[in-house]
């Protein structure tokens, strides 16, 4: 199985529709995001940036999974690899809640998402 790690470093409120949903792909994806001080007052925007590329894949245990990482002077895995978006959409809930700090240690959140 082929693993695609995305990197959110700036995150905007609008990604755009999905206009056709994908279900036939055989791959793992990991969101990487920023949640250090120097993104105070993104945090709505990453979770809905989030949310929006959520929105745009069919997830299937055999085809299309997501995780999620974030990172500010730690990495935390917040979501293995799925399928469910509900548990996603739960991640998205906890980091629109969650107020930014900290330095930016990239370096982990990367090697967590592998």
């Amino acid at each position: 199985m082929k693993t695609l790690t995305l990197i959110f470093l700036l995150l905007f409120p609008a990604m755009g529709q999905a206009q056709n949903k994908s279900s036939c792909l055989d791959i793992d994806i990991m969101l990487v995001g920023d949640m250090s001080s120097s993104c105070q007052g993104q945090e709505k925007y990453i979770a809905n940036a989030f949310k929006a590329f959520i929105d745009r894949f069919e997830l299937s245990d055999t085809g299309i999974r997501i995780g999620v990482v974030t990172f500010n002077d730690r990495a935390v895995l917040r979501s293995t690899l799925t399928s469910s978006k509900k548990q996603l959409y739960q991640v998205c809930k906890e980091i629109e809640e969650e107020l930014v700090n900290g330095s930016t240690d990239m370096t982990g959140a990367l090697e967590i998402a592998g």
